[in-house]
């Protein structure tokens, strides 16, 4: 399964996302006094959890030549999103996924969760996206077949749909694995002629648009409520002992103290994203858990410099720790202590 990335994905995954953002200042206890916030990181999470089990599913149960795109931006006539479009050798296959854990309701084209009116609900997203697709493609010699589908992935998810749905599937997850087999056995069957990747990318190119909901700077306004220094990797908790080493933590993770302070400075600068970091700011935000002359040795050894040397910088990674990892040689690994029960 080929997981692509579209031009201008590229350039905006040079950026952390929502997500990303959020996730950060929640580790931190940023988010306790923004409910808004906090509730704007659980839905991010839902719908990345959503995509991200639909695309397990089409790797076990799909095509190996099979491409997905996630999160693409298109605009015809208005703006519209694309959570997983799949592409086959017969057709396209866009699906806007709900991970929701209730009953979803569709009357006269109302849709409510909770009996909560959404302001737009999905089936009409993923008509939208449908009969766009359809149009944007109609110019080709050979337009392929969109069949659109909203997958309620949600391992609760129920639906309650009084209305006539046109150009549609509506999917709850149990119906997933068929589908995706009804998809592989469709192709094989095919005999029109194969779809052209590099024409569908493209004509989708032709009308993509950035990101509409991307991530902001935060730091301002939570900076008095975040806990700075260097957290546990694996259960987050601030309760350290940090040794020439190593950084320990009760739950049985030692993390090497050098891995520990470029992830902390990875971290501080996904939450401040849109500029390069001062040595200043990053030993204020060890808060004397680490000493500036450690500090000033990993960022020389481990990160690149910008400006002049007077007023140089550090530059800033910006993506999580994670997903920078790679760029890093860091001589010791990272290992955690299981602990038995006590013997009597």
């Amino acid at each position: 399964m080929n997981i692509r990335l579209t031009a201008m994905q590229e350039l905006e995954q040079k950026e952390p996302t929502q997500l990303d953002v959020l996730h950060e200042f929640d580790k931190r206890k940023g988010l306790k006094q923004y409910p808004k916030l906090k509730n704007k990181l659980r839905k991010l999470e839902r719908g990345y959890k959503g995509e991200m089990l639909l695309i397990d599913y089409l790797k076990k149960y799909g095509e190996s030549h099979w491409v997905i795109l996630r999160n693409v931006w298109l605009n015809f006539f208005g703006g519209f999103e694309c959570d997983v479009l799949l592409i086959t050798k017969s057709g396209l296959y866009p699906f806007e996924v709900k991970n929701y854990s209730n009953t979803f309701y569709l009357k006269d084209n109302i849709g409510k969760i909770n009996e909560i009116e959404l302001s737009k609900h999905p089936v009409s997203q993923g008509q939208n996206a449908v009969l766009s697709l359809k149009a944007i493609f109609k110019h080709l010699p050979t337009p392929p077949d969109v069949i659109g589908s909203v997958l309620f992935i949600g391992a609760d998810s129920k639906v309650d749909i009084q209305d006539d749905v046109l150009h549609l599937n509506i999917l709850l997850r149990n119906d997933l694995k068929d589908f995706i087999l009804d998809i592989a056995q469709k192709e094989r069957a095919y005999k029109g002629p194969k779809m052209n990747l590099n024409k569908i990318l493209k004509t989708l190119s032709q009308h993509e648009i950035k990101n509409q909901f991307p991530a902001i700077n935060l730091y301002s306004k939570l900076k008095q409520q975040i806990q700075s220094g260097i957290i546990c990797s694996h259960c987050g908790s601030f309760d350290l002992e940090i040794t020439k080493t190593y950084v320990t933590c009760k739950c049985g993770m030692h993390e090497p103290r050098d891995e520990a302070i470029v992830r902390t400075i990875c971290e501080y600068g996904v939450m401040n994203f849109d500029r390069n970091l001062t040595m200043t700011e990053l030993v204020d935000f060890f808060d004397s858990q680490v000493s500036r002359s450690n500090v000033h040795r990993v960022v020389k050894q481990y990160f690149d410099r910008c400006g002049s040397f007077r007023n140089s910088q550090i530059v800033n990674k910006k993506r999580p720790f994670s997903e920078v990892y790679h760029h890093f040689e860091f001589q010791s690994k990272k290992f955690k202590v299981i602990s038995g029960p006590k013997l009597e």
